[in-house]
């Protein structure tokens, strides 16, 4: 499981990542994850041991922002979720918002927005990156910009408690 999909995600080396950081965990208190990205290995993580604390850190602040929601807005990030259309206009508008961002934002109303259109971007775009927007311009391809949105796809890895998630990252931060 993964929250954004990263073509480059550690999702793909769990069968050798695994076995490598359980035995690290006997007797652990925190897990620390430098490259959180996609989530790939700490949501792997999590489900083997729920009673770790589990501090994130990424370089790219837009997804610091994203975790950030995840722990700490949950249910504000699923309610935009909720609300949301994927449109062109909304991919090209957030995509130049995103590219635009150098740190995390200082208020908490905008670490939501900024994680939530992340998300978004990663739903809208043909790569995950955000490189090409999904279904072409115009939408004139068979794979449609929302593709990826709503409740088949968006929600079909979610947990049934959305909190059951949020609540075990102990932070999420930006490094540089």
């Amino acid at each position: 499981m993964q929250l954004p999909y990263y073509p480059g995600s550690k999702y793909k080396l769990l069968d050798v990542l695994l076995p490598r950081l359980l035995p690290l965990t006997e007797g652990a208190a925190m897990f620390v994850e430098p490259f959180v990205g996609s989530g790939a290995v700490t949501l792997a993580m999590m489900n083997r041991f729920p009673d770790l604390e589990y501090w994130l850190n990424d370089r790219d602040p837009t997804v610091a922002c994203l975790w950030h929601a995840v722990r700490f807005h949950a249910l504000e990030l699923i309610k935009t979720i909720a609300a949301f259309h994927p449109s062109e206009e909304s991919f090209y508008t957030y995509k130049a918002q995103l590219n635009a961002i150098e740190g995390v934002p200082a208020t908490r109303q905008g670490r939501i927005e900024i994680g939530f259109k992340k998300l978004a971007l990663h739903r809208m775009s043909h790569s995950g990156f955000g490189g090409g927007i999904r279904g072409g311009r115009n939408q004139k391809l068979i794979t449609k910009i929302d593709a990826r949105w709503g409740c088949r796809s968006t929600h079909s890895h979610r947990p049934s408690d959305p909190q059951s998630v949020s609540a075990r990252p102990r932070g999420a931060n930006h490094g540089v």
